[in-house]
Formats: C-alpha cells, sequence, structure tokens
C-alpha cells in the first residue's frame, strides 16, 4: 500500500510538471491490464495534448518478465478542428526526412500536435513501399512486394464531398477515393479480432488502428534495449490493439524507424516521446500527423 501511495505522489508530480493530471491507472492502463501481455504495471501515465487527442506512457513488465515501454496516441476525428495528415519527406516519392524535420518543414507547422513514422521504405532511395497518394494524387500507386512484411496494407483518408475519413485497407481491396494515404504491413487487427501471425521476432514497433466511431490510435514500442524496452512481436501487438477497441489494425513500419512525436503542450516545442533504438531519429520515408485546423 506505501508502495502504491508514492507511485501515485510520484505520478501527480510528474503531471504536474507537464501542467496536467497524470492518472495512476488510465482508461488505456485499464485495458492492457486485463490482457495477458502485462506481468505487472510499473507506470501509467496519460494526459492531453489538446481537445480530443490524449497521450498515454506504460511502462510494464511483459508475460517473460520483461521491461517495455509503449507510447499510445489516441485522436478522436470526430473532432472537425482535429486533422490527420500525411507528411513526406520531399515533393515526390525519394528522399528522407527525420519526421521533426518534416513537420518543421510543413506549411502549417505549429498546428501540428503529434505524429509517428509511417511507411517502410527503401534505405538508399527513400522510396516507401506502399502506395503513397498526397491531395489525391497518387504519387505512387503500386505496392512492392519484394518483402514479407512490408507493402501488404495502407492507411489512408478517404474524402466524401466534404467529409474525410480514415481508412484501413489491404493491397488488393478495391481502394476509395483517398486523399492521402501511406502503406503499411501486416495486419494486425481484422474486425475486431486479432489476425494469427506466423512471424515471430520482436522488435520495436509501430502500429495504427481506427475503431468504427473514426478513433484513430497510434501505438510505439520501444526495443532493442534489454534494460529499457524489450520490444515486441506482431502477435503480442495484436492484442495490444485489440485491448485499445480498434475495428481495425496495421503494423507501420518499426525497428530503428519507430519515433512518437508531440508538441508539448507547455512550452509548445517539438517532443520526441519514446527513444529510437538507433539513438536518434531515423530519416523516413513519411509520417502520420495530427493537425489542429
Amino acid at each position: 500500500m506505501y508502495k502504491q501511495v508514492i507511485g501515485a505522489v510520484a505520478l501527480l508530480i510528474l503531471g504536474l510538471q507537464v501542467g496536467v493530471m497524470a492518472q495512476y491507472r488510465s482508461a488505456v492502463g485499464q485495458r492492457l491490464y486485463s490482457t495477458p501481455l502485462i506481468k505487472e504495471l510499473i507506470t501509467d501515465t496519460s494526459f492531453m495534448i489538446t481537445a480530443g487527442v490524449e497521450e498515454t506512457d506504460l511502462h510494464y513488465l511483459n508475460s517473460k518478465g520483461q521491461p517495455i515501454h509503449a507510447y499510445i496516441l489516441r485522436a478522436d476525428l470526430h473532432n472537425k478542428k482535429l486533422q490527420l495528415q500525411l507528411l513526406t519527406a520531399g515533393s515526390d516519392c525519394k528522399g528522407r526526412e527525420t519526421l521533426s524535420n518534416m513537420v518543421r518543414k510543413s506549411n502549417n507547422s505549429q498546428q501540428i500536435i503529434a505524429g509517428v513514422n509511417a511507411d517502410f521504405f527503401n534505405l538508399e532511395t527513400g522510396i516507401p513501399m506502399g502506395i503513397l497518394y498526397k491531395a489525391g494524387v497518387a504519387w505512387k500507386d503500386s505496392f512492392s512486394t519484394g518483402k514479407q512484411q512490408q507493402g501488404l496494407s495502407y492507411l489512408g483518408i478517404e474524402k466524401r464531398k466534404k467529409k474525410r475519413r480514415a481508412v484501413i485497407g489491404s493491397k488488393d481491396s478495391t481502394r476509395p477515393a483517398l486523399q492521402e494515404a501511406a502503406g503499411g504491413g501486416v495486419y494486425l487487427v481484422k474486425n475486431y479480432l486479432p489476425v494469427p501471425q506466423t512471424i515471430k521476432a520482436i522488435h520495436p514497433r509501430t502500429a495504427a488502428g481506427i475503431t468504427d466511431k473514426q478513433v484513430i490510435w497510434f501505438v510505439v514500442v520501444d526495443g532493442r534495449n534489454a534494460a529499457y524496452s524489450n520490444g515486441i512481436d506482431y502477435r503480442e501487438l495484436g492484442l495490444f490493439m485489440q485491448a485499445l477497441g480498434v475495428k481495425d489494425a496495421i503494423n507501420l513500419d518499426g525497428g530503428g524507424s519507430s519515433t512518437f512525436l508531440i508538441r508539448n503542450p507547455n512550452n509548445h516545442e517539438l517532443e520526441v516521446r519514446n527513444k529510437p533504438s538507433d539513438g536518434g531519429e531515423r530519416p523516413l520515408s513519411n509520417g502520420w500527423v495530427i493537425a489542429v485546423k
């Protein structure tokens, strides 16, 4: 009991430092704590970046007793002031840039409040493995399928009249009228159920999922650092996304590409919240961001 009180006080102090109230057991933490993923919850903090957008940071021991640090972003796209946007490293499919620099160079940089890395890409050219749509134009309308876990799916924005709607689809599905889109990897959740996985490799991961009410979830799990965060496999990540209540979820680029970025609500500076396994931000092909209109 004494340790719980001390932990709650410490989290309260952390919450005051960022200008919001941290919770000992967030709504996200409660959902995940009921799964077999968490053996012991160490810290669980959640705060609002802006209306409709929340960040939750979880530090826990997985079922094997290994440390995990996970960063979760929830954005309610029904909020008309919020918009999901795709940023790219260049004006075409080529090139690489860190997510922070993509945000800084964006025309609406100050309106962007959070983001994660997006599609897999060729490390030499920066060309993405999946499709790429910007402003309704297909910059790349095919999937590169040379690698088993890449070029399998996409996250996109469908525009119906004046309404924008986030969608997830497979490489073989009929595509709607896409305004923006970037590719992804394996399906983690389909129609609310975790998808069985054959690949069991453990790495840093980034995932995206959408609920039937147009709430989008982005998750980054750090890895490749045994003392800090071990990483996660596809099966576990599928259970993680299912616990968040998504209808569909896909894996995005991971490893050293996994990046979780916010604009600090106190000082309004860009801040990489996770610890990329390369030791710093990796230059990427593209990234997904949440902006305030």
